[in-house]
C-alpha cells in the first residue's frame, strides 16, 4: 500500500477555506470546542437520530494526519502538489462544472 497525500498536512479548516476559494465563496467558520461538538453528536445520536456528524468523524476530524509520501516519491516517480494546486488543476475544474461533479456520458458508454 502507498499513501497518497499532498506534501505538507492542512487542517480540516484550511481544505474547507481552499474549497471555498476555489468557488470564489468564503468561508466562515465559528470556532467550538471539539469536546463540546463530540458532546452534542452524542446527544443528537441518543435522543433524535443522527446529527451533521457522528461522534467518530468529529474525532477523526480533529486527528493530526501527517504521511509519509517518500515511498509515493520513491517507488512511483509521482511528485505531490498542494491541495491548493490540485483544486486548480484541469482535471477538478472540469469534474466541477458537471452535474453533481461526475463527467457526463462518453462515447465509451
Amino acid at each position: 500500500t502507498i499513501v497518497v497525500a499532498g506534501p505538507q498536512p492542512i487542517s480540516l479548516r484550511q481544505m474547507l477555506s481552499a474549497c471555498a476559494s476555489s468557488h470564489g465563496r468564503r468561508l466562515h467558520v465559528l470556532p467550538a470546542p471539539a469536546g463540546v461538538l463530540i458532546a452534542m453528536a452524542r446527544v443528537l445520536a441518543a435522543t433524535i437520530r443522527r446529527g451533521p456528524f457522528s461522534e467518530a468523524e468529529l474525532r477523526r476530524a480533529c486527528e493530526h494526519k501527517a504521511y509519509d509520501i517518500g515511498p509515493l516519491e520513491r517507488q512511483l516517480g509521482v511528485l505531490p502538489r498542494s491541495f491548493q494546486a490540485g483544486l486548480h488543476s484541469d482535471d477538478v475544474r472540469h469534474a466541477t462544472s458537471t452535474e453533481l461533479g461526475c463527467a457526463g456520458p462518453t462515447a465509451d458508454s
